[in-house]
């Protein structure tokens, strides 16, 4: 431990040579800050001594305004137009670019040694490497002179630290740049120029508590606001957006999830210009027998045909008019039949609405009404509890297939490794987890293991899974998802000066909570808290790096 004298002010540092462990912590009066960044641990120096504070700052005090003290948020967070400023300043967009280029060229270097053990050549020297086409000519010349290496298998660069953990680019010093880099740059800057008038501020608040009607459930109340807000950076996006609704239609008893949204349309061969008032469900009605996964464009058609969803429009939008089946003149109860597309269509008072089931349609009319609603809104979306829906089993099979297709990828990633490099089967995970710097999870809760054949080939695969081949959904999987969710609802504002998302999300407290204990503020003892510096706990253990046992690659034999 170490410390740094700013401004008549002590900052304790903390760290380890490969920064693995980087920290800052510094006091004001009540004030404590714990950053990783000196640059950050500097200007909260600097606002204690009212140098560039938030309270000075216009843009600040008008984001208060929006979201006061007295709203009583859980977390509040101000992203201000100088912090988006910075992103796209030449000190942090060329320093991002050399450290995601040393990334690469780490896992390059590393790549091109596998392939050249595997093909018997000294994998060591670089030069051999460079001849043989595995890297190419200039390979590590970087216009900052740094230079990067493994020790134990552990990549670090020489001003940066230890791949995962990079110096933070605020603390990072770009004095002098390149021809390419200058190059490079010159030509975001023009982008930025050319796409990006200015950058509007972002304000995100969000507050939790229990559930007045749901036991054992806290919801999640958030707002975001960008405002000031420039409508002319977003382009067609926000022109689609029409006036907001002090509105909406009322929702059907069936719908599980509900899209509503507020749009406008400049005219066309279609009508003239108009607002209109769209709305889209689905509802909780899924039949057991829908095939979830169609093979063929047949099978997806088939699939929607079954799907248990309507879309609609008030007053008639007037997109459907120039079908000749759907446009046509409706029977005596407001409906008309495509046989090509399967489709019907209901046209009942100012409502107009599809589905391919016109038992649908029918049981809809008694819920068509326009209500008040209980804010004012472009876009708003609905969504029920799905873990006690009919929709559950469609949500647990999607979820299961992406995760089964996740598991695979990995396995494809090792057995991969194993036929390229010619490594041996036992130490492919070892080597993908070094060549990626990740932990390979199977995204089914599995864990990744070693299986020989009969035929005596080894193959890694996942104990999760219910055979090689056939992903059949286990009868008690439940997708993480549903474990918790039980609700949540999102609202889409516009006006000519912020653009505004509310909504809440439900989430089910489940059963045993890890408790998270909070360092002591004591600078010895937190340190030693936060940092190991004393007795290990089981989790610090746990977590606390391992000895590297893996082989490295044999050079061939003479």
């Amino acid at each position: 431990m170490s410390e740094i004298d700013y401004c008549g002010h002590k900052i304790q540092f903390l760290s380890t040579p490969d920064n693995r462990y980087r920290s800052f912590y510094v006091v004001h009066e009540n004030n404590h800050l714990v950053a990783t960044s000196l640059t950050l641990a500097r200007r909260f120096v600097d606002a204690s001594e009212g140098d560039g504070a938030l309270a000075d700052s216009e843009e600040f005090r008008y984001a208060r305004t929006q979201m006061p003290l007295a709203r009583e948020d859980t977390v509040f967070v101000y992203l201000s137009t100088k912090f988006f400023q910075q992103l796209l300043s030449p000190h942090y967009q060329i320093e991002l670019r050399r450290r995601n280029r040393v990334i690469s060229d780490m896992q390059l270097l590393e790549a091109a040694r596998l392939a050249a053990s595997h093909e018997g050549l000294d994998f060591d020297d670089l030069n051999v490497l460079v001849q043989n086409g595995f890297i190419p000519e200039g390979f590590g010349q970087r216009p900052d002179n740094s230079s990067f290496g493994a020790d134990k298998r552990i990549w670090s660069d020489s001003i940066r630290g230890r791949r995962g953990f990079f110096t933070p680019i605020a603390d990072m010093i770009v004095t002098l740049v390149s021809h390419d880099e200058y190059d490079w740059f010159t030509e975001r800057a023009k982008f930025f120029a050319q796409n990006i008038n200015s950058l509007d501020p972002m304000i995100i608040g969000i507050k939790r508590f229990e559930h007045d009607t749901k036991e054992n459930v806290e919801r999640v109340i958030f707002d975001a606001r960008v405002a000031p807000f420039g409508e002319d950076k977003y382009g067609w996006l926000m022109g689609m957006l029409g006036p907001t609704l002090q509105h909406q239609i009322a929702s059907s008893p069936e719908d599980i999830i509900s899209l509503q949204a507020s749009l406008t349309r400049s005219g066309g061969v279609v009508r003239e210009p108009s607002n209109h008032h769209l709305f889209a469900a689905v509802q909780d009605q899924m039949d057991p027998s829908v095939d979830l996964r169609p093979t063929s464009t047949m099978q997806l058609i088939q699939t929607l045909r079954e799907a248990p969803a309507y879309l609609g429009s008030w007053p008639n939008a007037g997109f459907l008019d120039w079908l000749p089946a759907l446009g046509g003149e409706p029977d005596q109860l407001g409906y008309t039949y495509s046989r090509i597309l399967g489709l019907w269509r209901l046209q009942w008072g100012d409502f107009s609405v599809v589905a391919f089931d016109r038992n649908r349609l029918e049981a809809l009319k008694p819920s068509l009404a326009v209500v008040p609603s209980e804010r004012p809104a472009q876009i708003r979306l609905l969504i029920g509890d799905l873990g006690t829906s009919r929709l559950q089993g469609w949500a647990n099979s999607v979820n299961y297939r992406r995760s089964w297709e996740t598991s695979i990828a990995n396995t494809r990633l090792l057995n991969m490794l194993t036929q390229q490099f010619g490594i041996s089967p036992e130490i492919a995970l070892v080597v993908a987890e070094q060549l990626l710097n990740v932990n390979l999870v199977c995204s089914l809760g599995g864990e990744y293991q070693l299986y020989e054949l009969r035929s005596g080939r080894k193959l890694w695969a996942s104990n999760a899974w219910p055979s090689f081949a056939n992903p059949e959904l286990p009868a008690d999987y439940e997708a993480p998802l549903l474990a918790w969710f039980r609700g949540a609802q999102v609202e889409v504002t516009k006006t000519q000066t912020q653009f505004a998302v509310h909504g809440h999300l439900d989430i089910e407290r489940q059963a045993a909570e890890s408790q998270i204990k909070l360092p002591s503020f004591d600078v010895l003892k937190g340190f030693s808290n936060m940092f190991g510096v004393g007795a290990k706990t089981e989790e610090s253990k746990k977590d606390s790096p391992k000895p590297n046992k893996t082989p490295t690659p044999n050079k061939p034999d003479k």
